[in-house]
């Protein structure tokens, strides 16, 4: 099914919007913790420019589903799998040790990409949803 030219301006917007905030709140955190602000704006190029490469594929998917809870666990994968990727290529490494704070980590970067992933679908398809129930 083609999409309308409001429902891709829609989609646009909410590709653009839904990533800044979990990304203002991992910066956040980081600038918390080391007590420098200077890889704030790396952080967004880098969220971005990861967004383009594995979240814009993603929405390829989510477009045929349009569910809930299929945006809330894709933004929840997206957001863990670069830590992931980079943790498989040491999995056998003598360093190699699974320690709560890794865990912790791994579980907030989830439920970052978790939020972004509701605040997509809230503004791609909850507008069209709600059309189409009244």
């Amino acid at each position: 099914m083609p999409l309308g030219r409001k429902e891709a301006r829609r989609i646009l917007f909410a590709a653009v919007i839904a990533p800044a905030l979990p990304l203002a709140i991992c910066s956040s955190i980081y600038w918390y913790n080391n007590g420098s602000s200077k890889w704030f704006i790396f952080f967004f190029l880098f969220g971005y420019i990861y967004f383009a490469l594995v979240g814009v594929p993603a929405i390829g998917f989510l477009l045929k589903r349009r569910r809930f809870s299929s945006c809330l666990l894709t933004g929840g994968l997206v957001s863990i799998a670069p830590v992931l990727f980079v943790d498989s290529l040491t999995l056998f490494s003598r360093d190699h040790v699974f320690t709560f704070q890794y865990l912790l980590t791994l579980v907030v970067l989830f439920f970052l990409g978790c939020l972004g992933g509701s605040i997509f679908w809230y503004i791609a398809f909850f507008g069209g949803m709600s059309k189409k129930l009244s």
